[in-house]
């Protein structure tokens, strides 16, 4: 709810910064191997905290998203939101995924592991779902636009569930 009223607020002003709420997901697009920290304000006030990092080992590429209110901020309304997701190195596809968010009081989590064979998703909770050959996750689709080889003028399509 926070964050469609900020987005519609920020929208207008100039330059529009609602890209910045929602283009959170989409700087990893932007980095390097390094944290990327910044403040997303609202009518110039510095309301929320992000880090976006990026690890890499021989076993799978690692981002993490990590949003948090500033501490006079939470009065109001308290944000502690953080996003994980492991790549596989080789093909770009999602390992695993896990999600903590702590909104105003409310907490929750889930965790996912994508099996390969046979295509699958499998939840904390037990339940499994198919997984389509070929599909990224938004933060998987992400990291693989970053690290692809790009030819000028090339594009690709890429499937996101």
């Amino acid at each position: 709810m926070l964050y469609l009223y900020l987005a519609s607020l920020l929208r207008y002003q100039k330059p529009p910064r609602a890209w910045v709420l929602m283009g959170a997901l989409c700087l990893p697009v932007l980095l390097s191997a390094q944290p990327l920290s910044y403040t997303v304000s609202w009518l110039g006030i510095p309301v929320v905290d992000v880090t976006i990092t990026l690890a890499e080992s021989d076993s799978n590429y690692y981002a993490e998203y990590h949003a948090q209110t500033r501490p006079w901020f939470n009065r109001f309304y308290s944000v502690d939101n953080r996003h994980r997701i492991w790549v596989d190195p080789a093909e770009g596809y999602p390992i695993r995924y896990e999600k903590r968010i702590l909104e105003h009081g409310r907490a929750d989590s889930l965790w996912a592991r994508y099996e390969q064979n046979p295509r699958k998703i499998v939840y904390a909770n037990g339940l499994s779902r198919p997984w389509r050959e070929g599909t990224h996750t938004l933060f998987s689709a992400l990291l693989w636009v970053q690290r692809y080889d790009w030819a000028p003028g090339e594009e690709r399509i890429l499937l996101v569930e």
